[in-house]
């Protein structure tokens, strides 16, 4: 996603390093090692330094939920479908 709206927009950036996890891009941007693109409540969860709220359309995600219809669905699967 983060590549093609760059692209769009003539901009090829650096990637020193890739972090598929959060805390931890999070983590390094404090440290001032770069930046993390990551989802504003995870930033605002975790960050401690500088966020900038970027509100870009095809930046924008779901979460979805699946499960098996051959399943009973559980109380805490009742639970959490509850929640979202």
């Amino acid at each position: 996603i983060f590549n093609r709206s760059f692209r769009h927009q003539g901009i090829r950036p650096f990637y020193a390093v890739i972090c598929d996890d959060a805390r931890t891009a999070i983590h390094w941007a404090d440290e001032g090692l770069g930046v993390a693109l990551v989802p504003e409540s995870i930033a605002h969860t975790y960050g401690k330094s500088k966020i900038i709220p970027i509100k870009h359309e095809h930046w924008i995600t779901h979460l979805n939920l699946v499960w098996r219809k051959d399943r009973q669905v559980t109380p805490l699967m009742n639970k959490i479908i509850e929640m979202f």
